[in-house]
């Protein structure tokens, strides 16, 4: 407003007013710089106003940002629909156009899409600004997937893939699924060995396809039945019991032995070889098909080759009239069968008892738990009772006697003898040797067919003897001595005289044997020693080398540790000698010693009473 002059002039900052300045009322269009700057200052100033001072008024006019709006190209299949959704904004007002027609004024706008077509979107704010954007609905044949259920081999890899139909028209992105859970997998083919449902799925913008599948393992399986055991020598054959699954054929194999009817049915009977029989055992395998290339099941079968039982059986001796056993070991797990001659049953355990008066044989038949058998034949042997006949026996202690005894019967077959006695005396045998007294009994039999007898058996004592002092006498005064025995019931000395007493001559040791009235016998030993004073006969001179008396000898009689030394005029010995019987031949160290008189000196020793001891002294005149 112009007040009193009412005209004035326009000035802006870079833009232009129309119709013109000077219109107080006008429209301002701003510059470029303006634009980018977002403002404009403009100005009204009075005119014609004299000398009056100009009066001015200004305001800013802002230019705001049109508010971006955004919207996203759409790909659908032929006859579905797209669906465009533009920024959304809480105030002003939104134009669709399709074709130059507008066709929705919301934020978004859908339609049934048969071709491809663009769409327009404009939108303006309530400070007047405008924004728009486009988009392309790009429209194109749906595309066909196909997968299939598969049933493979449980070792199997398998592919799963999808004949796609209308595949180029489009880029498709593929996602797997397996049991609802997504796999990495991206691409129209997978490889797996994990049975489940799969899922292919595939989409491009809003038009999505999928399909599903299912993938399961089949087993291949073989069963070759259970281990089992036959006899060695059966001629039955071990019949076989195989099953399968999944396999439409199958094959046995292992051992040397033959298949009958042959190898390729499920339950043969399997025949083992020669050189198996003689084996503990032998494995046979059951073999499946490749079906549809599947992996050859296998599984195998132990034959245990079982030997025979061996039978093992024994049968008592008894005498007549007593009960009698034959027996077979027990093992567990066999069955026992007992037969008389007659061939009848009389007992079906490992023991049967029985009393019969002859010998008599019975067959034992033992089986297994796989039927194999083996059969013995076990006696009962039957004797009379035995008679033994032994006598008792008295001897001297210290004897070693033998005792035998004498059957007066029939002997039994295998019979032994065995004596036992006190203190555990067991002697085999029927002569056994005994030291010492008491009750010996003598068992003869077999079996349960025996008897015994006893004797007993007496040891005397021996006389008793004492251990008589030594005689001494010297013969020179007393020429015998007497030894007298003892009292004894007999006697009998070393030289066969029979009395009580005998005379020696001699020193020495004298043997008797003295008897009892039981005969026993003891030895009785005398000691007699010659025991005269000692005496010494030493010669006073000597001629060594001479034709007589070259030596110089000492005589001797009774003497004990004797010694001799000789010694020269300065004292120096020079001769020396512990044997009377020694003779010293005038030399000294290999030198004859000169004509002259050598002292000597002798000590010695007799015996017992006449110990000592002595020294006896004197010299000797060598002369040449």
């Amino acid at each position: 407003a112009v007040q009193a002059t009412r005209t004035g002039l326009w000035k802006g900052s870079g833009g232009v007013f129309s119709p013109s300045d000077t219109s107080l009322i006008a429209e301002y269009i701003p510059g470029p710089s303006e634009i980018d700057l977002g403002k404009s200052t403009i100005t009204l100033i009075t005119t014609n106003i004299g000398n009056c001072i100009p009066h001015a008024d200004s305001l800013i006019v802002t230019y705001p940002l049109p508010i971006p709006i955004h919207v996203d190209d759409q790909i659908v299949c032929t006859g579905g629909n797209v669906n465009f959704q533009a920024t959304q904004f809480s105030t002003g007002y939104y134009s669709w156009t399709r074709n130059g027609n507008v066709v929705n004024s919301t934020s978004n706008y859908s339609s049934k899409a048969d071709t491809s077509f663009k769409t327009i979107v404009s939108y303006k704010s309530k400070d007047g600004c405008i924004s728009k954007d486009s988009a392309i609905a790009t429209v194109f044949l749906k595309p066909e997937i196909n997968i299939s259920d598969q049933l493979v081999c449980e070792d199997k890899t398998v592919t799963i893939s999808s004949d796609i139909i209308n595949a180029s028209l489009a880029p498709i992105a593929y996602s797997w699924f397996r049991d609802g859970f997504l796999m990495p997998d991206t691409t129209s083919s997978i490889i797996t060995n994990i049975k489940g449902k799969y899922v292919l799925a595939y989409s491009k913008g809003t038009c999505q396809v999928k399909d599903s599948a299912m993938l399961d393992f089949f087993p291949v399986r073989v069963n070759a039945g259970p281990d089992g055991v036959i006899c060695r020598l059966a001629t039955t054959g071990y019949k076989l019991n195989g099953t399968k699954l999944n396999s439409a054929s199958v094959k046995w194999s292992g051992g040397s032995g033959s298949f009958t009817p042959s190898d390729t049915v499920l339950d043969p009977v399997y025949y083992p070889s020669a050189i198996e029989s003689r084996t503990s055992a032998v494995t046979l395998f059951l073999l499946s098909d490749a079906n549809s290339g599947c992996k050859v099941a296998r599984d195998s079968v132990k034959i245990m080759l079982r030997p025979e039982p061996l039978a093992k059986a024994t049968g008592d001796t008894v005498c007549t009239g007593e009960k009698g056993t034959v027996k077979a070991t027990l093992v567990p797990g066999l069955k026992y069968t007992w037969r008389n001659k007659a061939g009848n049953v009389v007992n079906i355990t490992n023991i049967y008892h029985t009393n019969v008066n002859t010998t008599t044989s019975f067959q034992l038949s033992i089986k297994d738990s796989a039927g194999c058998i083996d059969t013995i034949t076990a006696s009962l042997y039957v004797f009379p009772k035995p008679i033994l006949k032994v006598k008792d026996t008295l001897v001297c202690e210290g004897t070693v006697l033998k005792i035998n005894g004498t059957l007066l019967s029939n002997p039994i077959l295998n019979a032994k003898y065995v004596w036992t006695g006190p203190g555990g005396f067991v002697y085999p045998g029927d002569t056994a040797v005994v030291i010492k007294p008491g009750i010996y009994t003598l068992k003869y039999g077999f079996g349960n067919c025996s008897n015994t007898a006893s004797n007993n058996i007496t040891f005397a004592s021996k006389p008793l003897v004492d251990n008589p002092p030594d005689l001494v006498f010297c013969p020179e005064s007393v020429p015998s001595v007497a030894i007298d025995a003892g009292i004894y019931n007999s006697y009998k000395w070393f030289d066969g005289n029979s009395s009580r007493s005998i005379n020696v001559s001699k020193g020495g040791t004298y043997f008797v044997k003295v008897y009892n009235q039981f005969k026993c016998e003891s030895t009785k030993v005398f000691n007699v020693s010659e025991i005269c004073a000692p005496r010494l006969f030493v010669p006073s001179a000597f001629t060594p080398g001479g034709a007589n008396n070259q030596f110089f000898d000492v005589k001797e009689a009774f003497v004990e540790a004797f010694q001799l030394l000789i010694f020269n005029r300065w004292g120096e010995i020079i001769f020396e000698s512990k044997n009377p019987y020694t003779s010293w031949d005038g030399n000294y160290r290999g030198e004859p010693m000169p004509i002259g008189v050598y002292p000597w000196v002798v000590t010695y020793e007799g015996k017992e009473r006449y110990k000592g001891p002595y020294k006896l002294q004197g010299s000797v005149t060598v002369i040449r």
